[in-house]
């Protein structure tokens, strides 16, 4: 893993460890606020497995931040993992379920029901590099249509963003960082990705049908809810399922 994403590794023990403490009722250190912030966690009180349901093929997985540790201590053998629609898979993981060759599937939001077939899954990717409070409130009301996970540096998104395409797992992917042009510029070096920078509605309108957009680049900062929210609905309306051909 590289420099940030032990960062991210660390700031996520932090949380885990004052959650796990907070919930016996003893005092914890604190967790950097402002670290946290720019990666997009919130400590969240452990979920229930109970109305996560795996398959016979699967393991549910119930909590909402994902470790590698944590996998390597649940999966035992399986292929497949289901997760809750907006659990966060950190860094180590992802590499723990692709060095694995792990198929993870996020549960729909219906209680009791089964994990969506591919075929209705969410079919957009979020990945988020750089977070705010803006583009976390529109990814948690578009839940359901959206999938999110969080991202490192920028050239680790732009490489998880062409990985996500070249393997049918997304018809189109949003890369959320400071820095939209790199990422732009990386992914465009392999041919099945079509990548630009978005700025605004029309900036979208006209790469989605000039190029047939599938991975669109936004700086996040300074924007507002209704306007991330509406970039991301507007690249769904524009980018059609099943069209990243």
């Amino acid at each position: 893993m590289t420099a940030d994403d032990r960062l991210i590794e660390e700031i996520v023990s932090a949380v885990l460890s004052r959650m796990k403490a907070t919930a016996a009722g003893t005092a914890a250190p604190p967790v950097g606020e402002t670290a946290a912030a720019n990666i997009g966690l919130r400590p969240k009180s452990k979920s229930s497995s109970a109305n996560l349901q795996g398959d016979r093929d699967g393991v549910a997985i119930a909590e909402t931040i994902i470790t590698g540790e944590l996998l390597a201590g649940r999966v035992n053998g399986s292929k497949r993992i289901v997760v809750r629609p907006k659990a966060l898979l950190t860094p180590s993981a992802r590499d723990y379920l692709r060095t694995a060759g792990i198929e993870c599937i996020r549960e729909s939001n219906g209680r009791g029901q089964k994990h969506q077939p591919a075929a209705s899954r969410p079919n957009w990717l979020a990945l988020v590099s750089c977070a705010t409070a803006a583009l976390e409130q529109a990814l948690a009301d578009l839940d359901g249509e959206w999938s999110r996970e969080l991202a490192g540096t920028v050239d680790e998104a732009a490489d998880r963003a062409v990985d996500a395409l070249c393997r049918g797992e997304a018809t189109g992917v949003a890369v959320f960082c400071a820095t939209p042009e790199r990422a732009a510029c990386r992914a465009n070096r392999n041919p099945a990705v079509r990548a630009a920078v978005v700025a605004d509605g029309l900036s979208l309108r006209s790469a989605a049908e000039s190029m047939k957009l599938n991975l669109a680049c936004i700086a996040p900062e300074g924007r507002s809810y209704f306007e991330l929210r509406n970039l991301l609905k507007a690249f769904a309306a524009a980018t059609p399922r099943g069209s990243n051909v």
